[in-house]
């Protein structure tokens, strides 16, 4: 059975309202509390003015999405929170002991590192202990720890869960733009390989045949007659790099090859007996030979030059030796195809968070509902305590392996919901005793995850009600009464909350990567329209001239050089223009990957802050900057367990510096000289006259600095 997909802003508002119900019966439980210790008007009215501070303080700062939950507001906050928690403990002593799990689930939120669980653990004991001085037995004790802990860990999760939501939506468009980005980047290597190496040699080829005309027709034919094809070939480039899926024709590729590198005066050998591979490995091979050549022409005085391609059934592998100090080596799998790699990973915290904590809560309410049908030992005897902990426990394994599941089959949905009714309601009948049947709250909460909409919450409100019925029909008090509904709500809605949590995060990642591929398909769209406008006209042109060129070749000599050198300058333009739409589309803007970098960063769970000041810097500086400062965030995912980064951009007069500081992994872990990242980014501040560092610092940070001048006018 597939979990319903509710919209994000319903899922928003949903959470936000489940968190409120689910603090408001907390809440309403101490108050329950002090009316029976004595309702007083004072009483009654200091003990709602301070529940109601309380309340605001968790619904409007820790539980509000876009809380710096950092800062010194939230820790004056906590602070608060704290004396309205521990203040009125001697006024209403036992009553109010259970406020402690809000102030527990807070220290989770604001305070860092591992400091906060010692806290946690400090704080939520404080109830038991409260306690101890009463005659109060030692099963009581217990469920008032397992209590503590566990509502601690709800209100926690619970608290993360409107923050987290609210995030992820945040974060879908720009993890979408960030896929653009990378798709713009192969768009520009993949002109820059297909149709540099094509207009280079086809500029190459009309020059010679120009100068051989009269004296060489005959070779000068020979090469109009290549460029000919060659224009084509790249025309029919500009169609398959546009739809980014091309691929090569290897053997194409080879006779390519052969003929630019004789046309530049290269004796080359060419020896190819692999058998056909796989079209994604003929393309990569097909690249790496393009490739290959195309640095050979470039950077290698080479007056021979061998290539040879072979294959076993396994790999492919393509060598290209030159006598000019030129050696390429690859080796390409021959058939295997690689899964597809999912364009962005989801945030590591949250399916981990959302599962250990809804596993830890379940256990708590197992545990609660052991010991507190242990307090009624007399009545019902070790074997009853017994039946209790196997329900508990079969109840919990239902809810883990069946109900809190993103997708389960009908049949197995509906035989765990009937599994979790027997567990309850069957040990409350045989006992007559309301409290054997382990945590009735989570039948409400599975059948609002399992059934149809309307009948999940219908059947919540049944087992909700049933229970309150049942404590009427034995006999207990009217405050057992009302307990037993609030308890039965608030189980019910945790398991729920907690459940959607997961599958929340599951289905908004989902949502993500098909943003992502939408962004990246009108990406395509708009650079085919690009490429065609700029290049479509010139390499038709080129075709048409060549053609026109062979014709006239033996009959009008004069024609032919001006029609080969007008070839010739419309490939040079045409190369200048392939530089000029890689060129655009490898250029970074430092205020759009500021966006990125603060949207990755806060769906990794790492609390960014971002300050800048600096302004109009010259273009070459902004698009190092921005170089970077994606260097540097994607480091810091990769190999940093940061909680919080700070990425600062000032300037002076007569320099402009960014900082990209985080609090992850120790100083005594860190190199700060390692990597090829950092390398190329060194190489690339120092060519405007820049300064690049990274490594600790001695406020126990990792920094990452760059330093570059502005030149005068700039700074104005």
């Amino acid at each position: 059975m597939a979990r319903r997909p509710e919209h994000s802003a319903v899922s928003s508002r949903l959470a936000y309202a489940v968190v409120s119900v689910v603090f408001a019966n907390y809440l309403g439980n101490a108050f329950l509390y002090v009316l029976e210790a004595g309702a007083t008007p004072v009483r009654i009215a200091s003990s709602l003015a301070v529940l109601l501070a309380i309340a605001c303080l968790q619904l409007g700062v820790f539980s509000r999405p876009g809380t710096n939950l950092h800062s010194p507001w939230a820790y004056a906050a906590l602070g608060a929170q704290a004396l309205l928690v521990f203040a009125p403990v001697p006024f209403f002593p036992t009553a109010w002991s259970g406020m402690v799990v809000f102030l527990a689930g807070s220290v989770l939120l604001v305070l860092r590192g591992g400091t906060r669980w010692f806290a946690f653990a400090a704080v939520s004991v404080a109830n038991p202990l409260s306690k101890t001085s009463y005659d109060i037995p030692p099963s009581v004790l217990g469920y008032y720890t397992a209590s503590s802990l566990t509502a601690g860990l709800a209100v926690y999760g619970l608290s993360r869960l409107p923050s987290l939501v609210a995030q992820l939506e945040t974060a879908r468009s720009e993890v979408a733009d960030l896929a653009v980005t990378q798709e713009r980047l192969g768009f520009a290597h993949d002109v820059q390989n297909l149709l540099g190496l094509s207009l280079a040699a086809i500029a190459l080829e009309a020059g010679q045949a120009r100068r051989m005309i009269g004296d060489h027709t005959g070779r000068a034919l020979e090469k109009t007659a290549r460029i000919i094809a060659a224009s084509r070939e790249a025309l029919t480039d500009v169609r398959a790099v546009a739809s980014s899926y091309r691929g090569s024709s290897l053997a194409d590729e080879i006779e390519s090859a052969r003929s630019v590198l004789t046309a530049a005066g290269i004796v080359t050998t060419i020896e190819s007996d692999a058998p056909e591979p796989s079209p994604r490995s003929r393309t990569a091979v097909a690249t790496v030979l393009r490739e290959g050549v195309s640095n050979l022409l470039r950077h290698s005085g080479a007056t021979r030059c061998e290539i040879t391609i072979s294959g076993d059934g396994r790999t492919v592998t393509i060598d290209v030796v030159s006598d000019g100090t030129f050696r390429l080596h690859a080796e390409v799998p021959a058939t295997t195809e690689p899964a597809r790699r999912p364009l962005f990973a989801g945030p590591p915290i949250a399916t981990r968070f959302a599962r250990v904590l809804l596993a830890a809560v379940v256990a708590g309410y197992g545990v609660m509902a052991t010991l507190l049908a242990a307090y009624y030992l007399p009545a019902i005897g070790f074997g009853g305590i017994l039946v209790c902990a196997v329900s508990g426990a079969v109840t919990g394994a239902l809810v883990l392996g069946f109900v809190s599941r993103p997708h389960v089959r009908p049949a197995l949905g509906h035989a765990a919901l009937a599994g979790i009714a027997v567990c309850v309601y069957v040990p409350q009948f045989a006992y007559g005793h309301p409290y054997l049947g382990g945590v009735p709250g989570f039948l409400a909460g599975a059948a609002v995850l399992l059934l149809p909409r309307w009948a999940g919450w219908a059947a919540f409100a049944v087992v909700v009600a049933g229970q309150g019925v049942l404590q009427a029909v034995w006999g207990y008090p009217q405050s057992d009464v009302v307990w037993a509904l609030m308890a039965t709500t608030n189980h019910g809605l945790v398991l729920y909350a907690l459940t959607r949590l997961r599958s929340m995060v599951t289905e908004l990642h989902e949502a993500r990567e098909e943003l992502a591929t939408a962004a990246v398909t009108r990406e395509r769209l708009r650079f085919a329209r690009d490429l065609h406008d700029l290049l479509g006209y010139s390499l038709s042109a080129i075709t048409l001239k060549s053609e026109l060129t062979h014709r006239l070749a033996s009959i009008d000599s004069g024609r032919a050089r001006r029609e080969l050198a007008e070839v010739a300058e419309i490939s040079r333009q045409a190369l200048a223009d392939v530089r000029s739409v890689a060129l655009s589309y490898r250029e970074l803007s430092f205020d759009e990957e500021t966006v990125s970098a603060q949207a990755l960063l806060s769906a990794a769970d790492i609390e960014v802050t971002v300050r800048i000041d600096a302004h109009e810097l010259p273009g070459d500086v902004q698009v190092t900057l921005a170089t970077v400062l994606r260097e540097g965030v994607t480091n810091l995912l990769r190999h940093s367990k940061a909680e919080h980064c700070e990425i600062t951009l000032s300037s002076s007069p007569d320099l402009v510096a960014l900082d990209i500081t985080n609090d992850g992994i120790p100083a005594v872990e860190r190199k700060s000289s390692d990597g090829n990242g950092i390398g190329n980014l060194t190489t690339r501040v120092r060519a405007l006259g820049g300064d690049l560092r990274a490594g600790p610092t001695p406020e126990h940070t990792y920094r990452l600095r760059a330093e570059i001048p502005l030149p005068v006018t700039a700074s104005r």
